[in-house]
């Protein structure tokens, strides 16, 4: 391996492992949870909150452009490149954390965490990337550059996975977050039950391919919905000889959960 070769490696593996922690800001906030949470739950719709969070990215872009060389040219004058990577990494993660705390309908206050901490990501990844010309030389810069891109890509798909199997799968998630709230909640008048079909007044919300699940039972889980009309639903298996508690069950898909009460 070509780091065997490198005088000094502990510097590379180093930088390297920047990139390592930083990308699943990336993986889990920009692009596969956080965004759908934004759009799917604290923004009125999803074209709205789509068209929202997209706003935000294209502001982080601005601002960061704009940014860039002035900071940049302020760092190499007075030696403030480590400074600014410091602080910007410290900026994105504690605005991360802070993420936690909008709910439904908190659609600026979200934005407003987000881009901070987006605009402190990208900063810090420019103060970061400033340091390759330093770690490398022309003829191993492409290596060093895309082991760290590779370690990057790495530590997003391990967030992810960490992310599915305490988070996003499990029916308790880690921390005793809650994977259902009202906010994402509806409930719906129930007409009648018949065989693998529900009757409903109201399909508003209901998407093919939700499941379903009863309270405090787990093997109703392989029954999903295969048709919404405007007055039914129809499963993929017989519903009419479960027992329902407390007149409750489940419906939902990846992102969330939804509430239907007979």
């Amino acid at each position: 391996m070509f780091l065997s070769k490198l005088k000094n490696k502990k510097e590379v593996i180093s930088w390297s492992l920047y990139d390592f922690a930083n990308q699943p800001f990336t993986t889990i906030i920009v692009t596969f949870v956080y965004g759908a949470f934004f759009t799917s739950i604290i923004a009125s719709d999803e074209n709205t909150g789509t068209l929202l969070w997209s706003s935000a990215i294209a502001i982080t872009a601005v601002v960061v452009s704009l940014l860039s060389p002035i900071l940049g040219a302020l760092a190499d004058r007075g030696g403030y490149r480590k400074f600014f990577l410091i602080f910007f990494t410290w900026v994105c993660a504690i605005f991360s954390i802070l993420l936690y705390f909008p709910k439904a309908g908190d659609v600026y206050f979200a934005l407003s965490l987000f881009i901070v901490a987006n605009i402190a990501f990208e900063m810090g990844s420019v103060f970061c990337n400033s340091y390759l010309p330093d770690l490398s030389k022309r003829k191993n810069i492409g290596k060093i550059s895309g082991f760290a891109w590779g370690l990057g890509f790495l530590g997003g798909l391990i967030a992810m996975f960490l992310s599915l199997i305490f988070v996003v799968q499990p029916e308790n998630p880690i921390f005793n977050l809650e994977r259902l709230s009202s906010s994402n909640s509806i409930e719906l008048k129930i007409d009648s039950i018949s065989e693998n079909r529900i009757y409903v007044y109201s399909t508003k919300n209901i998407n093919i391919g939700m499941y379903l699940k009863l309270e405090g039972e787990n093997h109703t889980e392989d029954i999903v919905i295969k048709t919404v009309t405007s007055n039914y639903l129809e499963f993929s298996k017989n519903v009419s000889h479960l027992e329902y508690l407390n007149n409750k069950f489940l419906l939902y898909e990846l992102r969330f959960l939804y509430y239907l009460l007979i």
